[in-house]
């Protein structure tokens, strides 16, 4: 079941064949396995998701899943609205473990140790697609106290070398480019919007997001006009301008340098 107007869009056991598909949807994902192993891609990091562990994929990231030779796999799989999580999670440092991946960070967490905690909050969450009243309420506060438990057992992830209000500069800064995507943004602009230099910004921001804010910004766009490829009938040229793209052979460039197949593949169900 899917719906955009609820926190958890999706949710499904799977117990067969591991898919592996492009990610065009603005959602973060969680997967727990519940037996067996998977291989996992990530970028250039490559886990393997054994029993109990806990995966988190930030919405801008792209992954490959794939089961090991002869092995069998049963898993949880949750998918999260982004706009809508970013609104219920309400600590920025918390929403970091599904919204921001920087350099050294592990996407698969060993949760053995509260196993049945984390199986009954992803049960509960996978409950909340139903439509009942206060649903978003209960994933936003499940959710919460499942990205605790993760913090707690991987206190590594709490960012360093970033003083907090560098930190909520650099949050602002997110949610700007996150909300004004489409408008012609520069490196320049932002810093001085936040009253930081250009060299502490792209810093800042990439020890926060693991993107420079220009690769951050292109992403936002690609995955806004993945996303309008498949739910809209407006042509690609269209797309690519109100997603903020100037020109239209760089967009298809940087669409299929990122996704692996041009925009109109994607469409055509092809990618």
């Amino acid at each position: 079941m899917e719906n955009s107007r609820r926190v958890v869009s999706a949710f499904y056991h799977n117990t067969g064949s591991v898919l592996s598909n492009i990610n065009y949807r603005n959602e973060y994902e969680l997967f727990f396995v519940e037996d067996g192993e998977i291989e996992l891609t990530v970028g250039e990091h490559t886990y393997t998701a054994a029993k109990n562990s806990l995966t988190l994929l930030a919405n801008l990231e792209q992954q490959t899943l794939r089961l090991k030779k002869d092995t069998h796999c049963s898993r949880f799989c949750l998918f999260l609205n982004a706009p809508l999580t970013d609104a219920y999670i309400r600590n920025p440092e918390l929403l970091d473990l599904l919204k921001n991946h920087p350099d050294g960070f592990c996407h698969c967490v060993d949760m053995s140790d509260c196993r049945d905690e984390v199986m009954g909050l992803i049960l509960k969450m996978g409950d909340c697609i139903e439509g009942k009243d206060y649903d978003n309420d209960l994933a936003g506060a499940c959710l919460t106290q499942l990205l605790v438990l993760v913090s707690r057992l991987q206190p590594a992830y709490q960012r360093g070398g970033i003083s907090r209000a560098y930190k909520n500069r650099m949050y602002v800064v997110q949610r700007y480019i996150d909300e004004h995507f489409c408008e012609d943004i520069t490196v320049s602009e932002l810093a001085k919007r936040n009253y930081v230099s250009v060299c502490y910004l792209s810093h800042s921001f990439k020890a926060l997001t693991g993107y420079s804010p220009k690769k951050y910004l292109t992403l936002v766009r690609l995955k806004n006009a993945s996303m309008m490829l498949c739910d809209t009938a407006l042509s690609v040229g269209e797309i690519a301008e109100r997603c903020g793209f100037s020109d239209l052979n760089n967009f298809c460039k940087q669409f299929k340098t990122h996704y692996g197949c041009t925009p109109g593949s994607l469409r055509a169900g092809k990618g």
